[in-house]
Parts: structure tokens; C-alpha cells; sequence
């Protein structure tokens, strides 16, 4: 569920910034890497399981952090940036946390 959801934030902000806000070329571009902020290395040293569920809930927080800002007619360019680097961070330690072997300890 993760992965869709990261789809849909990879599509949807750049597009709310430029329909809602009037961004221009640079402020897309930056939201767009802000989605893919790589974080991986310390992932290998927490435990999975609780790890994945924190990520996918605050992702989920994030993203609908935008509706309720876009109808209190809060919504912002930098409100965008920081669920964009929220849910790019949570996408990647999913990801990492996927890859690495279940059955491993994590000490």
C-alpha cells in the first residue's frame, strides 16, 4: 500500500503546486527531488516491523495534511516541500526495510 501511495505523492504534488499554488518550473523541480531524499544507512540498525508502520502512518498524515490546509485555504508551497520530504523519507525506509532479510536479528 506504501508504494501506491508514494506513486500517487510523486504525481499529485508537483501537479496541486502547479494548479493551486502557480509554481513555477524551479519550485516543481525542487518538490519533485524532494520526494526522492535518500536516507537508507540507519535503517539497517532499527527494527523493521515498527519502523515500516511509523513510516506509513506519518506519510498518510502528511499527505492528507494537504486537503485539510487546501480547505482552511492554508496550503503552501513549503506545506508541499516538507510532506514531499516526509513522504519521500518514509517511502525509502519502506523500501530499504523491504530489502533487508526478515529473518536477520536486529540487535
Amino acid at each position: 500500500m506504501s508504494g501506491l501511495g508514494n506513486s500517487v505523492t510523486v504525481v499529485a504534488l508537483p501537479l496541486i503546486a502547479v494548479e493551486v499554488l502557480d509554481a513555477d518550473s524551479t519550485a516543481v523541480g525542487l518538490l519533485a527531488a524532494a520526494v526522492w531524499l535518500p536516507v537508507g544507512a540507519w535503517v539497517d540498525r532499527m527494527r523493521k516491523r515498527p519502523l515500516m508502520i511509523a513510516c506509513d502512518l506519518l506519510a498518510g498524515a502528511a499527505v492528507l495534511s494537504v486537503p485539510a490546509a487546501a480547505w482552511l485555504d492554508a496550503l503552501t508551497l513549503q506545506h508541499l516541500v516538507v510532506v514531499a520530504l516526509t513522504c519521500g523519507t518514509a517511502a525509502v525506509c519502506c523500501k530499504r526495510c523491504r530489502s533487508c532479510s526478515w529473518f536477520a536479528p536486529s540487535d
